[in-house]
């Protein structure tokens, strides 16, 4: 899903609200038309269409919007933009769509990102296949517990700490 790009107009996205967009070259402005069928004039500097987003892997990241998680996330697209931080467009297993200025928005990176993070997590990941203790399926109990680190905050915690090789 996605999108290709989005139309901001005093700072806010409104792609989704609008059927059209011409540039006046008489009054050097640019004429959008909304879906309410009513039509708007802007300075050039109040609409900036952002095109070619970046792609963030939803693993790499944990984000918060007014303190709370998102999550089901399926992609993000970063948009960026000249006079601002730019946004991210959200889409949700499930099919929803969403888009959120960054400015909203706390993005937490994962250390596994890292490299040498991810060497010591996958090193532990080896030894936890040769450990002894067994969960009743016969599976290694400490292998169970590492498939379930596909995040871990680049906050300061004992994991991430381990994972670094530092204290």
């Amino acid at each position: 899903m996605g999108k290709d790009s989005l139309i901001v107009v005093k700072g806010k996205d409104q792609t989704d609200q609008i059927t059209s967009l011409e540039w006046n070259t008489r009054m050097q402005k640019y004429d959008i038309y909304y879906k309410s069928k009513k039509r708007y004039s802007y300075s050039k500097q109040s609409v900036e269409i952002l095109r070619s987003p970046a792609l963030i892997d939803p693993a790499d990241v944990e984000i918060l919007h007014k303190g709370r998680k998102l999550g089901s996330i399926a992609s993000i697209q970063h948009f960026k933009c000249a006079n601002s931080k730019g946004f991210l467009h959200i889409t949700f297993f499930g099919g929803m769509e969403r888009t959120y200025p960054v400015r909203d928005l706390e993005l937490l990176h994962s250390c596994l990102a890292e490299k040498r993070s991810a060497n010591v997590l996958s090193y532990l990941k080896d030894l936890s296949r040769v450990s002894e203790l067994k969960s009743s399926m016969k599976n290694s109990h400490l292998l169970v517990r590492m498939r379930r680190l596909p995040y871990i905050s680049i906050r300061k915690s004992i994991k991430t700490s381990i994972l670094r090789c530092r204290d």
